[in-house]
């Protein structure tokens, strides 16, 4: 999720000092220049591995300013070994802790936090002269949670009135473009226009496939698009129903353009991350190329393995 990724290249950036500061000036020569050394080599892999980190946020949702992050970065990396200075760090980890947790309840909930409030009522309990009981926090915890039972409620709601409106919308479109636009309807709900052929078998499940696609709202607005020629294993635990549907009918060489309901796509529940609406009809403009060889397969499967350890590794 990308509020998450933010959190954790946040987080990445105050481990490190709070172990340790910037005391590069002390020791002899020999230890001067090895302590430079490694520095150098640290901080040219920290920026590797952030700019990884980075690349997982999806795109169109967070642009990244390069000179704020630095900035950031910088403050508190130079630290002193001040208790004051320790005490901001402490504060501003938590605060971030925090910060990612009131964003992942606002996306879960739906609930948009008084953060003036909240951060008066924290200053107010954090330095009373008597802290928060154990069996005060249990109480507000157990609140808290009943809040969030009847928020998550409306947000269910809300979604299911949502979906049922743009479903109908989906509908209606789909059956416009059959009627004005040369599209197909398929069985299942999908419609589809054959833009170019394409030679030779149709793809079937678990082919590996070179394939090139964009992914639009109805209104072309795109949310998504492949790199041209990715490799992709056609497989339902990978994309949503009418998309698989769509790979089978293609032939390599071919293009197709198809509109997916919402029902075969993302669903009631839609996908906030790609701004896609619950109920809401897609459209994919997808071109095939020719079946992966052998070496190209066993190359993506490797790619594929790396990055799911890469992954397990930032966890």
């Amino acid at each position: 999720m990308l509020r998450s990724h933010i959190i954790l290249i946040l987080v990445l950036g105050l481990l490190l000092p709070m172990a340790s500061c910037d005391n590069n000036n002390k020791g002899s020569d020999k230890e001067k220049a090895l302590n430079d050394s490694v520095s150098a080599l640290v901080g040219k892999e920290g920026a590797g591995e952030c700019e990884m980190l980075i690349k997982q946020i999806p795109p169109g949702r967070f642009k990244l300013d390069r000179a704020a992050y630095l900035e950031g970065f910088a403050q508190i990396l130079l630290c002193d070994t001040l208790d004051h200075d320790q005490s901001y760090m402490l504060g501003v980890s938590q605060a971030i802790q925090m910060y990612g947790q009131l964003m992942q309840w606002e996306d879960q909930y739906g609930i948009s936090f008084n953060k003036t409030l909240l951060l008066k009522e924290f200053r107010k309990a954090f330095l009373a002269k008597k802290p928060v009981s154990q069996d005060e926090l249990q109480r507000l915890s157990s609140q808290i949670q009943l809040y969030f039972r009847q928020a998550t409620q409306q947000v269910v709601k809300k979604k299911a009135e949502l979906g049922k409106t743009y479903l109908v919308e989906g509908q209606n479109y789909i059956a416009r473009q059959v009627r004005n636009a040369g599209y197909t309807k398929a069985p299942s709900g999908i419609a589809y226009k054959v833009l170019r052929a394409g030679k030779g078998e149709r793809f079937m499940a678990g082919d590996y496939v070179h394939i090139s696609y964009k992914g639009m709202h109805t209104d072309g607005t795109v949310f998504d698009q492949s790199q041209k020629g990715e490799i992709v294993q056609i497989t339902d635990l990978d994309f949503i129903e009418g998309f698989v549907e769509a790979l089978k009918m293609l032939r390599p060489g071919a293009r197709l353009s198809v509109i997916i309901p919402g029902n075969l796509a993302y669903g009631m529940e839609g996908d906030d991350d790609s701004g896609i609406k619950p109920g809401e009809a897609l459209v994919f403009d997808i071109e095939a190329g020719p079946k992966a060889t052998p070496a190209q397969v066993k190359q993506y499967q490797a790619e594929q393995d790396r990055q799911e350890q890469q992954y397990d590794d930032y966890q």
